[in-house]
């Protein structure tokens, strides 16, 4: 596969535990913080993609669409040049069929340099009532990413359709769906930045790439998503579901 990006999977952190993720020092005040807006773009072989839009693997070669991609982007830190790290936000979700895919944090003002994320829930807030949190909250049951009180939230949730025949011109109608939970699956994603927040009227941006095409493939593992096709992450499907989480989250560049 053409990778163009450049690639951090050495850098990527995965966590399995509330203890990967950190308080925040002092909680910055608006007066004394700029702000870091981060975009999260989705690709297909390198090119810019679009939900719906059907393409053909690079690798595994069959016709395919997603027509969903929602994912937590939970305990955001920002790490400055004297090593101190800062909590900046606790719970977002990344929605692409709603639109929302950026969102904007408040940093205290400073050079940093890396931010990482968690694409999970700690087990406390995991296990929790989701009743508790307004419809429209991360938490909330307007996101649909509630399983319920026994499994919790969905980490990550991508949906989509393929083609199964084997000319690759059949119909794009094969059902796919990846339902990503549980603590075992919690990941955190690191990305070295260099950022200075000069003042209060600092904008800055941090662009993210998703190539969809590395959700079923990396040098070692090819998931065939005509047949490897559904998975909620416990039981017999926990496999594929870790196999599908270890892709997403080093898609995520």
């Amino acid at each position: 596969m053409n990778v163009i990006k450049t690639v951090y999977f050495s850098l990527i952190l995965s966590c399995f535990t509330f203890a990967c993720t950190e308080k925040p020092i002092n909680p910055p005040s608006m007066d004394t913080t700029g702000t870091i807006t981060l975009n999260f773009n989705l690709l297909q072989n390198d090119v810019a993609y679009s939900l719906l839009d059907v393409v053909t693997h690079s690798v595994i070669n069959k016709r395919y669409k997603i027509t969903d991609i929602k994912f937590y982007v939970n305990y955001i830190n920002v790490m400055d040049t004297s090593g101190t790290s800062y909590q900046v936000s606790d719970y977002n979700l990344i929605d692409f069929d709603a639109g929302d895919t950026s969102l904007d944090i408040e940093v205290p003002l400073g050079k940093y340099t890396s931010i990482n994320f968690a694409l999970g829930i700690d087990s406390i807030t995991n296990y929790g009532n989701p009743n508790g949190y307004a419809v429209d909250h991360p938490l909330g049951l307007g996101s649909d990413m509630h399983w319920n009180t026994s499994l919790g939230y969905l980490f990550v949730m991508v949906e989509g359709l393929s083609d199964t025949s084997s000319t690759g011109v059949g119909t794009v109608t094969n059902i796919m769906k990846y339902d990503i939970g549980t603590e075992a699956l919690y990941r955190n994603v690191y990305r070295p930045i260099n950022i200075a927040i000069a003042d209060v009227n600092t904008h800055e941006s941090i662009d993210f790439y998703i190539d969809i095409d590395d959700f079923f493939y990396n040098a070692t593992d090819t998931i065939d998503f005509a047949i490897e096709n559904l998975t909620h992450s416990t039981g017999s499907g926990f496999g594929l579901a870790e196999r599908f989480m270890n892709n997403f989250y080093r898609a995520i560049q």
